[in-house]
């Protein structure tokens, strides 16, 4: 019996540490990247910043009563303004109930970047047993502003 409550307990441990953001203090983002984030979001509350990789940062805050993200990488900054559900496009909806069966759509948000304008939409299958949840095989669909599909891509 002990056996089993210990490794039901390791199993939960293991689980919570795979799933974890990467979540970084300010401190620990380059400071270019901070400047950058303070110059364009004057008014952000509740930033929260979250390592991607070495290089590549995500700012995610509230701005007017809106989640937004910004992404900070070497390659250029994206900026994403997530979309409430009761707003998401008919056409991104049918798209993922027609050709992404099992899959729930988890967050729909429009990206701007290098001064191109589109939807990416995070959906995910929901795997595990009991407690142990998680998504999986997680994909970023990606749409054009207009609504029609472009290609898909795993998380």
């Amino acid at each position: 019996m002990k056996k089993l409550v210990l490794f039901a307990l390791l199993a939960f441990v293991c689980s919570t540490a795979i799933y974890a953001q990467k979540t970084v203090k300010e401190s620990d983002v380059p400071q270019r990247y901070v400047k950058d984030f303070q110059n364009k979001q004057k008014d952000a509350t509740s930033v929260v910043w979250c390592a991607i990789d070495s290089t590549t940062f995500s700012a995610t805050f509230q701005s007017d009563g809106e989640k937004q993200a910004m992404i900070f990488s070497p390659k250029g900054t994206e900026t994403r303004y997530y979309v409430d559900s009761r707003y998401y496009p008919q056409s991104i909806k049918d798209t993922v109930a027609h050709q992404y069966k099992g899959y729930k759509l988890s967050d729909l948000y429009v990206r701007s970047a290098k001064n191109k304008t589109t939807y990416q939409a995070r959906v995910a299958k929901r795997c595990g047993f009991l407690f142990w949840k998680h998504d999986c095989d997680v994909q970023l669909l990606n749409f054009e502003a207009t609504g029609k599909f472009i290609d898909a891509q795993p998380e």
